[in-house]
């Protein structure tokens, strides 16, 4: 799925609707990205439902997801169409790629489902992805660029 966020599009891999894997995500999310609509989340020990509501505030906005190509604006002379037919194409071409068992981890300021063993299919996806889609990131400008360095 091509996702727009600020003007900005990015790639990412996200469980069907009503699997398992998503409803239990978007519970603990406290939303559905599907629909907009909030979900109760579940109880965590220690700590109060406002604790869990901040600590998973950034994430509800955007869903449960797996990124294949990071935000990104679209070059000159590509439109949303574009990408989404090429993202299409792309899906159309390639045979499921099986996820390890997933497990918890730290990734900077976050936890996050990571695969629980290194997949050299889930990789490649992920390799073909930055590489395949290049030709639809516009160059950063003097704006990104300083706010990725700081």
């Amino acid at each position: 799925m091509a996702k727009v966020m600020n003007g900005r599009y990015a790639i990412y891999a996200a469980p069907q609707p009503d699997t398992p894997l998503s409803t239990f995500a978007n519970s603990w999310l406290g939303r559905d990205p599907d629909s907009g609509l909030p979900l109760q989340q579940p109880s965590v020990s220690g700590l109060t439902p406002g604790q869990v509501q901040a600590r998973t505030a950034d994430p509800r906005l955007y869903g449960f997801h797996a990124t294949l190509k990071p935000p990104f604006r679209l070059a000159k002379g590509y439109d949303p169409a574009a990408l989404d037919l090429a993202l299409e194409t792309f899906a159309r071409s390639r045979a499921p790629v099986p996820v390890p068992p997933l497990r918890l981890a730290q990734l900077g300021n976050f936890i996050a489902l990571v695969p629980g063993e290194v997949s050299d299919a889930v990789q490649a996806l992920a390799a073909d992805c930055v590489t395949g889609f290049d030709r639809f990131r516009a160059p950063a400008d003097v704006a990104e660029l300083a706010r990725r360095r700081a």
